[in-house]
């Protein structure tokens, strides 16, 4: 396949995966009364725990787990180190910007429209920074709507031969 397809391709699959999320999301922000998700209300209640901790731990968790992850990328050469304090700060914006939508009263289409704007930026902001997509979209939340851990090895496998200009050409 080469390089301009592999692009599209990739471009086409995190829209579809950034529109799933974004329903989703939708979904869950509109059916639930509280502050936290429910796994998180079911291990404070099953383990008597207060819900803001356990959403701490959630939190640290996930961005150690992410900065791991970038590491790696950053190790290989796929990303640069400046890369990576980019894609933390954008990714943290990013949910900042999702939690405040989730916020707002907003109906399904307002929502819609609102998360394909923020894809549109995200992938511009990607394309002026040199940073491959899938780096930013790559993630267990991405996991849960995709085909599991073997999507997940194809597309590392993908951000490396991006970075490393081996991708394969027909």
């Amino acid at each position: 396949m080469n390089r301009k397809a592999l692009v599209v391709s990739a471009i086409g699959i995190g829209a579809f995966g950034l529109i799933t999320l974004g329903t989703a999301g939708y979904v869950m922000a509109k059916g639930s009364a509280s502050a936290y998700p429910e796994i998180i209300q079911n291990l404070a209640e099953t383990f008597k725990l207060d819900p803001s901790a356990v959403q701490t731990v959630f939190e640290q968790t996930r961005d150690e787990q992410r900065a791991e992850r970038l590491d790696a990328l950053v190790a290989d050469g796929t990303i640069t180190a400046g890369q990576k304090i980019q894609i933390i700060a954008h990714q943290d914006s990013m949910r900042e910007t999702m939690d405040s939508l989730r916020d707002k009263n907003l109906s399904e289409d307002e929502f819609r429209a609102a998360m394909k704007d923020l894809r549109d930026k995200t992938q511009a902001w990607a394309e002026e920074n040199g940073i491959p997509l899938k780096v930013i979209r790559q993630g267990p939340k991405f996991e849960r709507f995709g085909a599991g851990i073997g999507a997940r090895m194809r597309a590392e496998n993908e951000i490396k031969d991006q970075g490393t200009g081996s991708a394969e050409t027909e």
